[in-house]
């Protein structure tokens, strides 16, 4: 089966991580994504050999298991297993989503706000028409469970690292039992300012 071993872990520099919001989930461009891969172990300088035993830590979800169900051999050439992954995963570029597709996209119950926004930005990946940062941003937040949107919508939120930033606070707030994930939206104005909205999730 595939996989990568303790030893090959040990191979690979101290500390080496990728980040979670740039794993492959299933959903979006394999193409994309092995250029993305590609780009970012370059920048961490790892050699031929490493970029091959790391790709399995680029994977996540239901692409990690379907890297594990691979045989070994299948993992240990590079050009063989970036033919597979493309073959595999081809057909995600082969829908077009729409604009409503996105605007309905909403957040699970029990889907954490990083899990949502790597499905959300990986399903707009596939829109033939790229939509601006900001429009973007807005309907991931109108896609948010209460809890995140009503401490986002009212502050001035342009981009994507300010949304993380935002939301990641209000996931640890949710993780320490500060707030409660099931509350409902808020519908009409609130009296907080955006100061104190922001001091609710800080």
């Amino acid at each position: 089966m595939g996989g990568i071993t303790k030893e090959e872990v040990s191979q690979l520099p101290p500390k080496f991580v990728i980040p979670e919001i740039d794993r492959f989930t299933r959903v979006g461009d394999p193409k994309q994504h092995l250029r993305q891969y590609l780009n970012f172990v370059k920048i961490k300088g790892l050699n031929e050999q490493q970029v091959l035993q790391a790709f399995l830590l680029s994977l996540a979800g239901s692409a990690s298991n379907w890297y594990y169900a691979l045989n070994m051999g299948q993992t240990k050439n590079w050009g063989e297993l970036v033919e597979i992954f493309i073959d595999q995963f081809s057909y995600n570029t082969m829908i077009n989503v729409t604009l409503c597709d996105l605007e309905t996209t909403r957040q699970k119950e029990n889907e954490t706000f990083s899990e949502f926004l790597v499905r959300w930005r990986a399903k707009a990946s596939k829109r033939m028409n790229r939509l601006k940062e900001k429009d973007q941003v807005n309907m991931v937040m109108k896609g948010l469970l209460p809890v995140y949107y009503n401490r986002m919508f009212a502050s001035p939120i342009m981009d994507f690292e300010q949304l993380c930033n935002n939301g990641m606070r209000i996931e640890d707030a949710i993780d320490n039992g500060q707030l409660d994930k099931r509350e409902g939206r808020i519908s009409v104005t609130p009296k907080h300012s955006s100061k104190e909205m922001k001091k609710m999730v800080e």
